[in-house]
């Protein structure tokens, strides 16, 4: 009779596991669903990244080369103001220079 309980206490305890691992299964099984959502959601999110990332550079690329045109006109604005300033004297000297020589032109007669 003690075999016959023991065996019947390993059942009982053998059973009880199995309905706890049962149990746990059944759990395990109601978040794959939600498993594989986060899955899906993590790759859509990897993607973005990827993305985001590939527009970042192409816009960094931008701004550099922007930065570039931006240097290469400053530097011809300057020159620009140059010769601005060179043809405003040259001027000048022009006009000073048919006053001057007009000065002795006026003759008067009377």
């Amino acid at each position: 009779m003690a075999s016959e309980e023991q065996a019947q206490h390993s059942c009982t305890t053998c059973n009880s596991k199995l309905d706890s691992i049962q149990e746990k299964l059944d759990k395990v099984l109601l978040l794959m669903p939600e498993i594989e959502n986060l899955r899906a959601r993590i790759t859509q999110l990897e993607e973005d990244k990827q993305s985001m990332k590939q527009s970042l550079e192409f816009t960094q690329a931008k701004v550099t080369d922007l930065k570039s045109q931006v240097k290469s006109t400053t530097e011809e604005l300057v020159a620009v103001k140059e010769k601005i300033v060179k043809l405003d004297e040259l001027e000048r000297r022009i006009i000073k220079q048919e006053c001057f020589n007009r000065r002795n032109n006026i003759k008067f007669f009377g």
